[in-house]
């Protein structure tokens, strides 16, 4: 009777290793889809929707310069003409170009401190 008990625990034993191994053939089957198909797919997703994010962003900026260069404007859809006082250009130290004095009395004339 100890000879069949040692040969149903060996039976029991030799079964539940075969069970293990199947186990892990299973797992190793399905572990075969790496993880980096699942991030790939991700990273995709994120671009795609930060150049979304960018485009718009860009859209809005390009708005804001169009509508404060259309403010700049006149009403005849000229560019404003400067209208510095003469004496500005007295002040400014010898050496400046023609050019260089325009476009300081057009920075004067927008409100910046030139």
């Amino acid at each position: 009777m100890s000879e069949n008990l040692q040969l149903v625990l060996f039976g029991f034993t030799v079964i539940g290793a075969l069970f293990s191994c199947g186990a892990a053939v299973v797992s190793v089957l399905f572990s075969r889809r790496p993880a980096s198909v699942e991030l790939q797919g991700q990273v995709d997703e994120l671009s795609i929707v930060l150049e979304k994010v960018l485009k718009t962003q860009r859209k809005e900026k390009m708005t804001r310069v169009r509508s404060a260069a259309l403010e700049d404007r006149d009403d005849s859809g000229n560019n404003p003409v400067c209208t510095a006082p003469p004496a500005e250009i007295g002040q400014l130290p010898a050496g400046y170009t023609p050019t260089k004095i325009a476009l300081i009395q057009q920075a004067r004339q927008k409100g910046f401190r030139v």
